[in-house]
């Protein structure tokens, strides 16, 4: 019996019928076929295309009417039949490439290249000359491969509009950044006020010396220093939007009752207290902001932060200053009045913020659904970066044996060892140039001010530039050139010495602000950071117990020890910073230098977060 043979009309036949019957006939025969076909297939012919693909990814171009807004490093093509599967290396941005057909999943299992995990996206099949799947995956074991398509709305995809992502930061912005300003505000406000009370004369209503009044500050750091790295491990489980207010009412009712005090014990046992709730708010605060803003956003937000600190200075002594007048109603001293009105206003806050303060974006009453569709979107892009949501004690270990976490460390003690001592004592300072109680205070309100204003543009301009050594090492100079001016000048140039101090203060907080920042920068995934900074915020804060020591005695009317030491630590703290920068520049020109093969390999063996391959540092 003869074979039957194809009629001859049929090649001629199949070009022009294929492109409108190949989108309709594709879903519904995919599916049947491709598993059966595919796994004796792909181990023998993937991992040579994907050899042969990788030497010339750059010659690979995306198919008209794709044009990409962001290049994409294509490195690898699989062709199944007639259809073409680009495997792309993950990136940050994903292009939506024309009108969209239904986005397909692909899943590879079981070859001997490794990735992790995929995303794909395909273009309007009708409009193209062949079938392409263009994809950034990651997938870690190949041995089947899997299609399924569902629907997506179209930000599901990776695109975002640019002036739907600035309306949400500036929502953000107006939501959740003045929270965390206020809260901080608070927290240093009672913290520092000890300053503006000692020199209102609560050293001699309580009969204290003023090494008792150093040994006060440094108890405060006590527990303040235990409760640091435990409080971001524990947030995401307590939930930020409770914790966080809890603590706020918790420390206000110590600080009204610090307004009742009668002797040095009292006043050691209210700052005890007081660090011991106030411990974890930083890095909390930190941390949060983290889980809202992206990594280049994040140094303004912080700044947020240390600005309400520099500003607490201000209105602290605003405050002393009125509040000081209070002195002798009820019969009560016009410090004891400075602690119990702050104490009250605390807990006033503190309800308001229960009630204010989301636990995350998706529970944020402030956003509609489209916004917490483009803060889904803004999650994944760091999404291969950031590992499992649940705790993890590896990602704990991880920080803990990372050397550029102790690199930071020691450039956060080194600039906190500034920071605490022009805090607590610069009215102490600017009272040993001579002005009496009630100037100190006002002078003190243009020094925090303008460290304010001057935080704020660096902090701006280093999130624009995506640069942070490139700013904190010059402004350590500055600063210690204000401790040299302030060490030098005699008592009686008041006005030089007044001067020097705003050198000082914008330098102090500037990088004491910008080193947190870029510790959250660098340290991935989630646990890891609030290992990271818990970690930071504990041995940095522990300068707390040096400043308290270092500022007991004055020497011809200043406190030259204090000054002298400060001076030492804001050289210190560049070169702190000069370390990181340079340790940091190597691990990035390290992975630049990587082959496909190299990453390949790193990602198999699990490295993941900031070790990641594709993970970049910002210098």
């Amino acid at each position: 019996m003869g074979r039957v043979r194809s009629p001859p009309m049929l090649p001629s036949l199949l070009p022009p019928l294929l492109p409108p019957l190949l989108p309709p006939l594709l879903p519904p025969l995919l599916p049947p076929m491709l598993p059966p076909m595919l796994p004796p297939m792909l181990p023998p012919m993937l991992p040579p295309m994907l050899a042969a693909d990788v030497a010339d990814t750059e010659n690979v171009v995306p198919p008209e009417p794709c044009k990409p807004s962001y290049p994409q490093a294509v490195f690898g093509t699989l062709r199944v039949g007639s259809m073409f599967i680009k495997l792309r290396r993950a990136c940050q941005y994903r292009t939506p490439c024309g009108p969209a057909a239904a986005p397909v999943s692909l899943v590879l299992r079981g070859c001997t290249h490794a990735f992790e995990r995929s995303t794909v996206r395909t273009p309007s099949l009708d409009t193209m000359d062949s079938p392409t799947l263009t994809m950034d995956i990651d997938v870690k074991h190949m041995d089947a491969i899997h299609l399924e398509t569902s629907h997506v709305d179209s930000l599901s995809h990776g695109f975002i509009d640019a002036n739907k992502e600035k309306n949400l930061i500036r929502k953000l912005d107006l939501w959740i950044s003045p929270i965390m300003t206020i809260i901080f505000l608070t927290a240093y406000l009672d913290r520092s006020n000890i300053g503006n009370a000692a020199s209102a004369g609560m050293v001699a209503d309580l009969n204290m010396t003023s090494a008792e009044l150093g040994n006060a500050v440094t108890l405060f750091y006590v527990t303040y220093l235990a409760f640091e790295v435990p409080c971001p491990l524990v947030m995401k489980r307590f939930r930020p939007g409770r914790m966080i207010p809890f603590l706020m009412f918790c420390w206000s009712i110590v600080i009204i009752g610090t307004g009742f005090i009668h002797n040095a014990g009292h006043l050691y046992a209210s700052r005890l207290l007081l660090g011991s709730f106030e411990s974890g708010m930083f890095p909390c605060l930190a941390l949060y902001l983290s889980t809202f803003y992206e990594p280049h956003e994040q140094a303004l937000r912080i700044s947020y932060l240390f600005v309400s600190a520099a500003l607490s200075g201000s209105f602290g002594g605003l405050f002393a200053y009125a509040l000081l007048k209070m002195d002798g109603v009820a019969g009560l001293a016009g410090w004891r009045w400075l602690f119990i009105v702050e104490g009250c206003a605390s807990v006033l806050i503190s309800i308001l913020v229960f009630f204010c303060l989301p636990d995350s974006f998706e529970t944020a009453r402030f956003l509609n659904e489209e916004d917490r569709s483009l803060m889904r979107i803004r999650a994944e892009r760091n999404a291969r970066f950031n590992g499992k949501p649940e705790f993890d004690w590896k990602d704990v270990r991880s920080a803990a044996t990372d050397p550029k976490l102790y690199i930071s460390c020691f450039s956060q003690f080194m600039a906190d060892t500034c920071s605490f001592g022009l805090s607590s004592f610069l009215p102490l300072i600017i009272k040993s140039f001579g002005y009496d109680t009630i100037t100190t205070q006002l002078l003190t309100i243009p020094v925090f001010f303008w460290a304010s204003i001057a935080y704020i543009a660096v902090s701006w301009l280093s999130d624009r530039w995506r640069r942070r050594a490139f700013f904190m090492m010059p402004v350590c100079l500055v600063t210690a050139t204000g401790y040299a001016l302030n060490i030098g000048l005699p008592v009686s140039q008041r006005g030089a010495l007044y001067f020097s101090t705003f050198l000082i203060a914008p330098g102090i907080y500037i990088i004491v602000g910008l080193n947190c920042a870029w510790l959250l920068n660098s340290h991935a995934p989630y646990y890891k950071r609030a290992m990271a900074i818990g970690m930071n915020q504990t041995l940095g804060n522990s300068s707390g117990i040096v400043v308290g020591q270092i500022f007991k005695k004055t020497v011809n009317g200043k406190y030259l020890m204090g000054l002298s030491a400060s001076l030492a630590a804001a050289l210190l703290a560049m070169l702190g910073h000069l370390s990181l920068y340079l340790y940091l520049r190597q691990q990035n020109k390290r992975r630049d230098r990587m082959t496909d093969e190299d990453r390949l390999r790193e990602i198999s063996e699990g490295k993941m977060g900031d070790f990641h391959p594709d993970y970049r540092y910002t210098l």
